[in-house]
């Protein structure tokens, strides 16, 4: 995807890029911001989520043909990483074949996320009781030291100022320095004073530098969350009880992304609502974030279709959603430029052979590639144009259930 460079902050690396369709997004660049010019045409691709420049190009309209402006460093080979207990794996993503592979700290321990910062070329896996960060380039890793940190959850990153952002069992919310393992700051948000309940999930705003996500129901119903990281603050909760359609819905699993190219706008998939008038439907919530916090917009569907909505990714201008069908399970995409149905769904586990739930995604211009708790926990690659399986998945274990929560390509 070709953009047009419309400014540059070179305090925070930040470089505000208008696009061809109408929007205009913020992106980073691997190499020397200095080589960059407000006016200069670039090549965007999508890495972990995150929209990067990858080369400049000559300066003709956007939409023409173009060539590539000469010398610019050329882009590094993206690999896949994923990781649970017992392993760290590096794969080659053209055909999910395992280069390398680490000795994990425990093999007893899963990981429950895994987010990453293509700036400075890390990735955090997050533990039941610790936080590993991988140095891609080296492929070597390091369990983190944060003082007081036994059990984080939901990690979330700032990539632009390189922050963490995690929830922590006893209603603590940590803001932490990953070069120092320092923690920046951090709060208590008592339960059922603030929350109500554990949070389940959490996602970094950088157009708004605010968190959102959601708690689990446990002294009330669940509820969307938010903070603000600076101050690091607690804002106010929602009480998902009191938007309709779906009442009182109750789960350990909630996904929620946030729509980097779109200011201000985030989701939350929503599973089975157990109240009046749609019992058994799950579904997506589109919500405004920009000033307090208000629901745009829903996509509901029956449990009994599609599953139980337990993930969500985003990519570009497109939403992809893990499904749990209780004995099998789906991924799904919702096109959010409509934002009305479930466009397309694949049900993951006729590819694996069995129950497969995928969780987080990671995405590059052509390819998903989606990791899947199950009986082994595997990654399975989709064709995002023909929304199939490529090629067999990959498989961690045989016979051995597994928690493989996320994947990162980089």
């Amino acid at each position: 995807m070709q953009g047009r460079i419309m400014s540059i902050n070179k305090t925070t690396g930040i470089i505000s890029v208008f696009i061809r369709n109408g929007l205009t997004t913020s992106a980073t660049y691997l190499y020397d911001i200095n080589d960059l010019r407000v006016g200069m045409v670039v090549l965007i691709g999508v890495v972990s989520g995150a929209y990067v420049i990858l080369n400049r190009l000559a300066n003709t309209p956007i939409g023409r043909s173009y060539s590539m402006s000469a010398p610019v460093t050329p882009v590094t080979t993206p690999y896949l990483f994923a990781a649970d207990g017992s392993a760290i794996w590096k794969f080659d993503p053209s055909d999910l074949s395992v280069l390398d592979t680490i000795e994990g700290p425990d093999p007893g321990w899963y990981v429950i996320g895994a987010v990453s910062n293509p700036t400075t070329r890390k990735v955090y896996f997050c533990g039941p009781s610790a936080i590993w960060e991988l140095d891609v380039d080296s492929f070597t890793f390091r369990q983190m030291a944060i003082a007081g940190v036994t059990e984080p959850y939901c990690l979330t990153i700032d990539k632009i100022n390189n922050i963490l952002y995690f929830y922590h069992y006893g209603y603590k919310f940590f803001k932490v320095d990953p070069t120092t393992d320092s923690v920046i700051s951090s709060f208590t948000a008592s339960a059922p004073t603030y929350l109500g309940g554990p949070a389940s999930t959490l996602s970094y705003d950088p157009h708004n530098d605010v968190l959102i996500g959601v708690s689990e129901r446990e002294y009330r119903y669940s509820e969307i969350i938010k903070i603000t990281c600076n101050p690091f603050a607690w804002v106010g909760s929602w009480s998902l009880n009191t938007y309709g359609p779906l009442k009182d819905p109750y789960s350990r699993y909630y996904g929620s992304a946030v729509d980097e190219a779109d200011g201000g706008k985030a989701y939350i998939c929503i599973p089975i609502g157990y109240g009046s008038p749609y019992p058994n439907y799950s579904g997506v919530y589109k919500l405004d974030i920009s000033s307090g916090m208000t629901i745009e917009d829903y996509v509901i569907w029956p449990t009994a279709t599609y599953g139980d909505a337990q993930a969500l990714s985003m990519n570009g201008s497109k939403l992809y959603i893990g499904l749990n069908f209780g004995s099998s399970g789906g991924f799904a995409e919702i096109d959010l430029s409509t934002f009305s149905q479930i466009d397309r769904f694949l049900e993951t586990s006729f590819v694996a052979g069995y129950w497969t739930v995928p969780q987080q995604a990671s995405f590059d211009d052509d390819y998903a590639y989606v990791a899947c708790w199950s009986d082994d926990g595997c990654i399975i690659k989709v064709d995002l144009d023909t929304f199939l399986p490529v090629g067999d998945p990959w498989y961690a274990s045989a016979g051995e259930y597994l928690w493989l929560y996320g994947c990162v390509l980089m």
